[in-house]
């Protein structure tokens, strides 16, 4: 699969690639968390692939959710790549470290509708050839939420701040324009004339 730019109106957004979760005896499926600063509508991952032959994708709006690790317990997870393939052969290095990227033809599950604060990618890998599986190199795009509306109180708030510095600048000007005035009388006075 050829690596695809990002959907129209996304970005890179930042995220952290947490340590790969991974048993000891192989073969295995391993799991890795990506997390977003904050919740985040992802419209494409991609990869380097690493030896693994086939990866599933969860998401999670639910913090609590991410800090449980059992990959048997999936409350609060929603599936949104389910068991992509990666490799021809699993037991074959042929096609074992080309990229991929998935968009928008590819994930489903709220996927793109909903701002996620986590997604876990779970590496399959049946052959017992290959040390470790996993991808590289991940990237994701998405959609930055939109900046939150103001309180009307937050609002209020700074209408009234805008007001009191207008009031300081007008009272400034006023006072400006009254030391003008003096200084043209005095002046004046003594015969100066300014231009």
């Amino acid at each position: 699969m050829a690596v695809r730019g990002p959907a129209h109106g996304s970005t890179q957004v930042p995220h952290t690639v947490l340590e790969q979760v991974c048993p000891t005896r192989r073969p295995c499926i391993a799991t890795q968390d990506i997390t977003f600063p904050s919740p985040t509508r992802v419209s494409r991952i991609a990869f380097r692939n690493h030896y693994t032959a086939s990866v599933t994708i969860r998401a999670t709006k639910d913090r609590e959710a991410l800090t449980r690790k059992d990959r048997d317990n999936l409350d609060g997870w929603v599936t949104i790549l389910k068991q992509a393939k990666l490799m021809d052969d699993p037991h074959s290095e042929d096609t074992s470290q080309y990229w991929f990227s998935f968009g928008p033809d590819e994930l489903t599950g709220g996927f793109g509708e909903d701002a996620f604060l986590a997604i876990r990618i779970f590496f399959y890998q049946p052959s017992p050839s290959w040390a470790r599986c996993g991808v590289t190199s991940i990237k994701v795009w998405g959609v930055p939420p939109p900046p939150a509306d103001p309180s009307p109180q937050d609002t209020g708030a700074a209408i009234v701040a805008q007001l009191g510095k207008a009031k300081s600048v007008t009272a400034n000007i006023e006072a400006l324009a009254a030391s003008c005035m003096e200084l043209r009388r005095a002046n004046a006075a003594f015969g100066v004339k300014l231009k």
